[in-house]
């Protein structure tokens, strides 16, 4: 077992991506596989999901630096600005590709497993005040991570088959490894505790990866039939 206790930040940083992985690679094969086989309507669900997804995004940075900026490192005030920016910008770009496949937000009804992916991180940090930044990233970032892997596998997944999936995801990448070098920067500069380390592996396992494993995996089933 890895002596975490006695871990450098920049060490545990690189730690946490080697032990997670299985779960970084599994991301990609939903997203791969899935879009593979999608039909229209499939695709019409599952973007509904995302485009309300990147509004959720948004609306949970936009409290963190408005309701609770006085947990939040000053460093970090610009970088989780610019997040929300980016997230509003990927809202029009999932609503212009849900359009383009003849679908709209029409009678939404977002699944209760994103809502619960979306409600976690303010929920998790408040219960630790002390933590709250490095909690606050241990979710909401982390989630990034793992969209990293699912929307490079739709991209590539997606081939020539549906040119513009592929051109929006391709577009959404760079700024979704900038979100999560967000926990990564975060980490580095609080992690020196060993208690805050394993607060980030013990919120990571029990809440995050679980939780966005579950969302992920309903949102690729509810979409091939066509129910979102």
């Amino acid at each position: 077992m890895a002596d975490v206790e006695n871990m450098s930040p920049m060490e545990f940083v690189e730690y946490f991506k080697k032990i997670n992985q299985p779960h970084f690679e599994q991301h990609y094969r939903y997203g791969s596989e899935w879009i593979k086989t999608a039909d229209k309507g499939a695709i019409i669900s599952w973007l509904r999901q995302g485009t309300w997804n990147e509004w959720a995004a948004a609306a949970v940075v936009a409290r963190l630096v408005k309701d609770y900026a006085e947990y939040v490192d000053p460093e970090f005030y610009p970088i989780f600005a610019r997040q929300v920016s980016d997230e509003a910008r990927h809202w029009v770009l999932r609503h212009r590709l849900l359009r383009k496949f003849g679908g709209s937000m029409d009678n939404f009804k977002p699944m209760d497993e994103w809502i619960q992916v979306f409600e976690l991180p303010l929920k998790l940090a408040l219960q630790k005040p002390e933590f709250f930044q490095l909690r606050f990233t241990s979710v909401l970032q982390v989630v990034e991570w793992t969209s990293v892997s699912h929307h490079r596998g739709v991209e590539e997944g997606a081939g020539d088959k549906y040119p513009e999936i592929k051109a929006v995801f391709r577009e959404l990448l760079d700024d979704e490894l900038f979100h999560w070098s967000i926990a990564e920067r975060t980490w580095l500069k609080l992690c020196n505790p060993p208690e805050a380390r394993r607060d980030v592996l013990e919120i990571t396992q029990k809440y995050t990866l679980p939780t966005i494993d579950a969302a992920r995996r309903k949102r690729v089933e509810l979409s091939r039939q066509h129910a979102i």
